[in-house]
């Protein structure tokens, strides 16, 4: 009977290990997201600048006239 405890103690002790080593797995990958979302809004450490080409007003009066 305590063999059978000992065996039951160990797969739990397995179980419990494995559930951890993926909750942190889990929550490392929820990180590296939150942080290149962060970079594309512009609040991160490493934000993402998108640079944007000057406006060409060369044909407004062609509209408005």
């Amino acid at each position: 009977m305590e063999q059978k405890m000992k065996h039951r103690l160990a797969w739990l002790a397995l179980a419990f290990a494995v559930v951890i080593v993926l909750l942190m797995s889990g929550c490392a990958m929820f990180e590296e997201q939150m942080a290149n979302m962060k970079g594309l809004v512009g609040v991160g450490s490493d934000p993402i600048v998108v640079e944007t080409p000057p406006c060409d007003l060369s044909c407004v009066e062609d509209i408005a006239g």
